[in-house]
């Protein structure tokens, strides 16, 4: 038996439209004259909230308060984000025979809803 580490956010999670229009509310909020384009993301060497902000220009001073916005904004979303074409299936094969789990750093209870709102609990 394995541990297969699986990431969330592009890997299991479609969450690029929610990444985008969050990062762009927060920096609207905190007066950060920048719009927030998927190559902001792309052009990352390490994915965090905190190298996200300063990616989008929000000045060392704000960039704690960018991630702590932003965070907010992601766990009080109505919805969980979709789910990759054909991850259930392949959740659901791998589990058989390997432990699964998932490595982000989104919030826990935000990647638990987002489990059980697409019937992945019992895999991950």
């Amino acid at each position: 038996m394995a541990l297969i580490l699986f990431d969330y956010d592009g890997v299991l999670a479609d969450t690029l439209g929610d990444m985008i229009l969050f990062a762009q509310q927060v920096c609207d909020e905190l007066g950060v004259d920048h719009i927030v384009t998927p190559q902001d993301l792309n052009s990352l060497e390490i994915m965090s909230f905190a190298t996200y902000g300063q990616q989008l220009g929000v000045p060392e001073h704000l960039v704690d308060e960018f991630v702590s916005r932003a965070i907010k904004k992601f766990s009080g979303k109505d919805t969980p984000p979709k789910l990759f074409t054909g991850m259930h299936e392949v959740l659901k094969k791998l589990s058989v025979q390997n432990s699964i789990a998932i490595v982000t750093g989104s919030a826990t209870p935000s990647v638990k809803n987002f489990l059980a709102a697409h019937g992945l609990l019992e895999y991950v």
